[in-house]
């Protein structure tokens, strides 16, 4: 099965509103800025997309994430099943 661009187009638009989706459901009870966007930065989503997710600024986001690298144990203690 062949997709046209209109086809691709609506698909790929579906998944991003999944993965918007799932994503505000795995971060519903974590209430940290930073804890967000460490777990949703590990999912491989960019500063913009966590930012919108998370109510914030891109540049809140990327603060949160530099402060959490610098601090090397909190990042490698927090794992995606954390947030369960």
């Amino acid at each position: 099965m062949k997709l046209d661009n209109e086809d691709s187009s609506r698909l790929e638009g579906k998944l991003d509103t999944l993965i918007r989706l799932i994503a505000l459901n795995i971060t519903l009870d974590i209430s940290s800025i930073k804890d967000k966007a460490i777990l949703l930065s590990k999912a491989g989503l960019q500063i913009k997309e966590i930012a919108m997710l998370c109510d914030s600024t891109p540049n809140a986001v990327s603060v949160a994430l530099y402060k959490a690298k610098k601090n090397t144990g909190r990042v490698k203690a927090l794992d995606i099943e954390d947030a369960a």
